[in-house]
């Protein structure tokens, strides 16, 4: 009787010991994404191109001297702003540079300093003659530039299309925003670096 029960509690055990290895899991895994829902809505979306760019005045005139002659003063230097009529240089005429050196007596001579003045308000970029200097007609003085022909010259790739007379932002160095046109494109382009300059104008 011992040897039945205890062949009978060692199966009790192995049966047991098998169900044990055979564990079940109960764990739930959540696989929903978590979704939130919201209300539509449009609104319109601009998308920008930015160039590279550089201001240029376009319009560019020289000052040349009607007379031969010695420069007797120069009212005018490099960046200085002149107005319509304002006095640039003063040249003393040949003729009477010669009679001033003749001794004669000068009220006889009625030979006067010819004054060169501007003609438009202009910028001054150089000057090429300073008190002193012996100058012959039609040698250029100076040159200046129109303040009003500044422009901003913008080098777009040429895989971008740009349309003429539509308009665009100009952002200066300092953080000022002006508004600006594309006028028209110049004939050259830059075949290095595959850019077409178009001119705006502010």
């Amino acid at each position: 009787m011992t040897i039945k029960y205890l062949s009978g509690f060692l199966l009790l055990m192995l049966f047991s010991n098998c169900k044990n290895a055979t564990p079940q899991s109960n764990t739930y895994i959540n696989t929903k994404t978590d979704v939130e829902v919201v209300k539509p809505f449009s609104k319109n979306l601009k998308i920008w191109d930015t160039f590279q760019g550089v201001s240029k005045y376009l319009n560019t005139t020289t000052v040349k001297s009607p007379i031969s002659g010695v420069i007797q003063k120069v009212v005018i230097s490099v960046g200085k702003e002149v107005k319509n009529n304002d006095v640039l240089f003063v040249i003393k005429p040949k003729e009477l540079a010669a009679l001033e050196h003749a001794n004669l007596d000068k009220s006889l001579i009625t030979i006067l300093p010819i004054k060169i003045k501007a003609h438009q308000s202009n910028f001054i970029t150089a000057v090429n003659f300073q008190v002193g200097d012996y100058v012959q007609e039609g040698d250029i003085l100076a040159t200046n530039v129109k303040k009003t022909s500044l422009v901003v010259i913008a080098y777009v790739p040429l895989d971008k299309e740009v349309k003429l007379n539509s308009s665009c932002l100009v952002k200066l160095p300092n953080g000022l925003v002006l508004n600006g046109i594309f006028k028209r494109k110049l004939a050259q382009n830059n075949l290095f670096n595959q850019k077409q300059p178009y001119v705006i104008r502010l």
